[in-house]
């Protein structure tokens, strides 16, 4: 029987007769209204009640692991999703948080979207990962962690123990990586792209200026990748990919961001792309749009700038407003002209339209 959590210390006697000459059905009905918490309370009344209580299913929207002060504490945050604004801390010996967390994430009855690894100082947050690891291997080769989405946001130089935590993540259940440090070891992010937890996600994010090769990208739906310098080939590729992807619209539709820290040399890629020609989009922004019709209804759009490279679908007529709306919410102007095929067709009102309005040539 996997473990369980008690995230509050709670001293509770001996259940009553009563209690204990009631029907098994009864009893599941009578915890399984009770809130996670509680729930968890009631587990340390005696064996059968912990029996009971893991056989309820919990869904968790978050969770929050780490050291916190002293040295030898450990805190551990939760969220359910019928409290989207409360979210419950609690500090215990960080053996005791290691325990819990990896309950939480292994028990077959509990699904958690979200785990988050931090730390308030670098010297605590090795430890205490080192710590977590052993306790993983502890329990055995088989032993996986469940979780949708992975956070790592802390420890610049955690490189090495990003590797081995991610590899201890269930395949086929973690979509989404998202890492928010740079890793300074070149030989670790190579190893990390070849992980089947990576191989397998299908949104991954990179937030700190990093070398990764775009081909261990390709297999994802969604990503959002900060580079020290994007190159054409790094824009070929994405581009040709991205674009015979299934077409959709919406959070999950397939979308792909680069993020350069050198400067983006615009006007070869679009040479590249076959389209030297193409128009500024925005008022005093050096950013271009490149669109490929994919479908009847749906278009490929690249958008092409000093320091990013963004391609996203859009619905075309009445929608392609709305979707470049969603997909750039900084968008500061409107679209207003579609050419088709050389074509143009207006797509807001002309008595909607004003002077401020800069126009958004779309190529078809």
């Amino acid at each position: 029987m996997s473990e369980t959590p008690m995230d509050v210390d709670f001293e509770m006697s001996k259940a009553l007769p009563i209690w204990d000459h009631l029907p098994r059905f009864f009893k599941k009905s009578a915890i399984g209204l009770l809130d996670f918490k509680s729930r968890n309370i009631i587990r340390k009344v005696g064996l059968n009640e912990r029996r009971i209580a893991d056989t309820i299913p919990a869904f968790l929207s978050f969770i929050r692991v780490g050291p916190s002060s002293p040295y030898s504490s450990g805190m551990l945050t939760f969220k359910l999703p019928d409290s989207d604004c409360i979210s419950h801390t609690v500090h215990h010996t960080q053996q005791q948080v290691i325990m819990d967390a990896l309950a939480f994430c292994s028990h077959p009855n509990y699904t958690v979207d979200i785990i988050q690894f931090t730390a308030t100082a670098l010297m605590d947050f090795t430890p205490f990962m080192t710590r977590l690891n052993q306790e993983i291997a502890n329990r055995g080769p088989n032993f996986r962690l469940r979780a949708d989405k992975l956070l790592w946001t802390f420890g610049a130089d955690s490189g090495k123990m990003f590797l081995e935590t991610l590899k201890k993540f269930e395949t086929g259940t973690l979509n989404t990586i998202q890492i928010g440090v740079p890793f300074d070891d070149d030989f670790t992010t190579v190893a990390i792209v070849d992980t089947p937890q990576w191989r397998g996600a299908k949104n991954i994010s990179v937030l700190s200026p990093t070398e990764i090769d775009i081909e261990k990208l390709i297999h994802c739906d969604r990503i959002l990748v900060n580079c020290h310098e994007v190159t054409i080939d790094d824009v070929l590729t994405c581009v040709e990919t991205w674009k015979e992807k299934t077409p959709s619209h919406g959070p999950d539709a397939p979308e792909f961001v680069l993020h350069s820290v050198v400067r983006v040399r615009v006007i070869r890629v679009l040479q590249y792309l076959g389209y030297e020609e193409a128009y500024r989009w925005g008022r005093n922004k050096k950013q271009y749009f490149v669109t490929y019709r994919v479908s009847p209804t749906y278009a490929f759009l690249v958008r092409i700038g000093p320091h990013t490279v963004h391609g996203f679908f859009c619905r075309l007529g009445e929608h392609l407003q709305a979707d470049v709306r969603a997909a750039i919410p900084q968008c500061p102007v409107r679209p207003r002209f579609l050419v088709l095929n050389g074509e143009g067709e207006d797509i807001v009102p002309p008595e909607e339209q004003d002077d401020d309005d800069t126009d958004f040539f779309v190529f078809l």
